[in-house]
């Protein structure tokens, strides 16, 4: 029993469940009070019945036709978009934290690598300055032996 003591009757398939059809009731009893409802007689007002007619044809392929005619449906769609949104989002922020890891580790090996480098380099250039310091120390004994070898000759030719 609605308000003003209307019966308001439905008749739906097991399939639809309870929701759709109170919710279909609810909504044709708050369209039929925002018509104009009932005359004083008790009677409704006969002005509005083919407009009320349309209107009740309105809302049921509203509520036959649109899957978001149960409110709970439409908020567990929601919810469930949401939920696949949030897991994309996971998925992504766990990417790039296995992204960041793998350049940290990436940056601790090139900077293994680059000090390895730079021990190698000094050693390098020091092996070369002493072998460098070698052979000059050898030529400057090689010019040393060769110019007392002519030294001594030209002094034993001088003296003859």
């Amino acid at each position: 029993m609605g308000r003003d003591g209307i019966a308001y009757l439905a008749v739906a398939d097991a399939d639809a469940g309870r929701r759709i059809p109170f919710a279909f009731l609810a909504q044709l009893e708050s369209s039929f009070h925002q018509m104009g409802g009932l005359d004083g007689t008790g009677g409704p007002m006969p002005s509005n019945l083919s407009s009320f007619s349309t209107t009740m044809d309105e809302l049921r392929h509203q509520f036959n036709e649109t899957p978001d005619a149960d409110p709970i449906q439409r908020a567990q769609a929601e919810l469930g978009s949401v939920k696949d949104i949030i897991t994309k989002n996971v998925e992504q922020i766990l990417s790039r934290g296995e992204q960041l890891d793998l350049l940290v580790d990436r940056t601790d090996s090139a900077a293994h690598q680059s000090l390895a480098f730079r021990r190698r380099a000094v050693s390098l250039r020091r092996e070369m300055w002493w072998r460098n310091t070698r052979i000059v120390a050898l030529m400057c004994v090689c010019g040393l032996v060769l110019l007392t070898f002519f030294l001594e000759d030209w002094l034993s030719l001088i003296h003859i």
